[in-house]
């Protein structure tokens, strides 16, 4: 039973490329994820001409996105600044505060900000922005949002236990989370991936969206195919999809049970076909092993060094 089970699990995702792409520019097939992995590790070394030469690469590609984790509309902004293209800057700063939610402040606090204001009427131009972020905020389902940060918290109510989790609260939590997969079902269908565009940046502060709950759900029919339709359209993060699988892996007792490579704590033996791995992590949209690996260590030297 647990081999059949792994078998669907691997057709309905590695098998899922061959489902017709969206309308529109293909986030995955595009190229556009890979080289923004690029441009976000030459940032986070130094070269910042290169990072500016990879974005502007895909922005040929597909409209810029700006992805948890890489923020790629915020780097540029910087890094457009950084060459005195403003005008340009302008557009990617109204482009985040319209379609994503930023607040006029959130800029003021950037580097570049000296420079940008001393190019422009800043206080004009925050008027506009401010328009924008109240007509944004305007739209936007406050009601879901509540909803949505319930069901979170709700999530881990009863995993919060661990070590004192009784019986009643296993069959709970699993009650539990199938009333939270249903609803996300249903989220999706009639909203949309609950990210940013969706609900605003100043929803998403202090809050860690539904990544972690995404992994508690078991239908792997409904999500793997749901959750690429997204990262084609490039409104979800494609770790979101190779840590769903993964998470399902875990529960396999098989030796090489894993497909995505997610977990940093795992040997090379513990990974289904390792040798394709990175074709697999590709076709999702997720980086390279070793380009994940090399963003890993660059942060940790970030943070160490602040």
């Amino acid at each position: 039973m647990k081999k059949q089970v792994l078998y669907l699990l691997l057709c309905g995702v590695l098998c899922i490329s061959n489902t017709p792409a969206q309308p529109g520019c293909n986030y995955i097939s595009s190229g556009y994820y890979q080289l923004i992995y690029e441009a976000d590790i030459a940032y986070l070394s130094g070269d910042r001409e290169l990072a500016y030469q990879k974005v502007s690469q895909a922005e040929k590609l597909c409209p810029l996105i700006q992805q948890p984790m890489y923020y790629e509309i915020s780097n540029y902004i910087e890094l457009l600044s950084e060459r005195n293209y403003f005008e340009k800057a302008i557009q990617y700063i109204t482009l985040l505060v319209s379609d994503y939610g930023y607040l006029p402040e959130w800029f003021e606090k950037r580097d570049y900000f000296p420079a940008l204001s001393a190019y422009t009427d800043w206080n004009s131009l925050k008027q506009q922005l401010t328009n924008a972020s109240n007509e944004f905020y305007s739209k936007v389902d406050t009601l879901l949002v509540k909803e949505l940060k319930t069901i979170t918290k709700n999530d881990q109510v009863v995993r919060k236990k661990k070590e004192n989790q009784t019986e009643e609260d296993f069959i709970q939590q699993q009650a539990t989370d199938a009333v939270h997969e249903a609803r996300i079902k249903e989220i999706f269908e009639t909203h949309g991936y609950p990210g940013q565009r969706l609900i605003g940046y100043k929803n998403t502060l202090w809050w860690s969206g539904i990544d972690a709950l995404l992994m508690h759900f078991s239908d792997t029919t409904y999500f793997p195919p749901a959750l690429l339709n997204f990262i084609e359209k490039g409104e979800c993060s494609p770790d979101i999809l190779g840590s769903f699988v993964d998470s399902r892996c875990r529960m396999k007792t098989n030796k090489d049970r894993f497909i995505y490579g997610i977990y940093s704590n795992i040997g090379d033996e513990e990974i289904w076909d390792v040798a394709n791995l990175d074709k697999r992590r590709q076709a999702i949209g997720m980086s390279t092993k070793r380009m994940k690996q090399q963003r890993d260590s660059l942060i940790a030297i970030k943070y160490r060094n602040e």
